[in-house]
């Protein structure tokens, strides 16, 4: 063998190395990003997951206060219509009472 073939030999197996290590180099860069984009993947889907229920769950609170205010609404109006006959009531029992005891104070 010659020292141009020593030399060209040790060329190509420098360049077979060299290629090698940047191939695997490559090939792990390549498997970084590649999880990194799954990780970023599923990260992002259990954010819009968790937005979403989020948003669900607000949607219920807002149905549920609507349904308590509606119900306190109508206890009001049940109250106040109480109110009212009530104070009918009282008015006409105690209408003829005053009425009784004005004539006898007369």
């Amino acid at each position: 063998m010659t020292d141009l073939d020593s030399f060209n030999a040790c060329y190509a197996e420098v360049e077979r190395s060299t290629d090698m290590e940047d191939y695997e180099a490559d090939r792990k860069t390549q498997r970084k990003a590649e999880r990194l984009a799954q990780a970023t993947r599923s990260h992002s889907m259990i954010t819009e997951k968790d937005i979403e229920e989020e948003k669900r769950q607000e949607e219920e609170v807002k149905r549920y206060a609507a349904q308590k205010y509606m119900k306190i609404g109508r206890l009001d109006a049940a109250r106040m219509q109480h109110l009212e006959t009530f104070n009918a009531a009282y008015a006409r029992a105690t209408m003829g009472v005053d009425m009784e005891d004005y004539e006898a104070d007369r």
